[in-house]
């Protein structure tokens, strides 16, 4: 298995784009990416700008060609 935590801090104004953009994404990597097992991100508690993404990979390649290799896996990280 393979396995990240990120956490992404937004700009002001940008959590309700950020989190449309999210939930279309999960929706991809469900239909799309066997490979990947658990996808899921969460708003922090008293942080309103902060969003953490556990993601679970059944190995790093999964991830690599899985995942990154995917169109959305750029729209994430932009």
């Amino acid at each position: 298995m393979f396995g990240l935590v990120v956490r992404f801090t937004l700009k002001d104004g940008g959590a309700d784009g950020f989190d449309r953009l999210v939930q279309e994404t999960i929706q991809q990597i469900q239909a799309d990416e066997p490979g990947t097992l658990i996808y899921t991100v969460h708003a922090v508690e008293d942080e309103p700008n902060v969003r953490i993404f556990y993601e679970l990979y059944r190995d790093r390649t999964a991830f690599e060609e899985g995942h990154e290799s995917r169109a959305h896996g750029g729209l994430i990280w932009e």
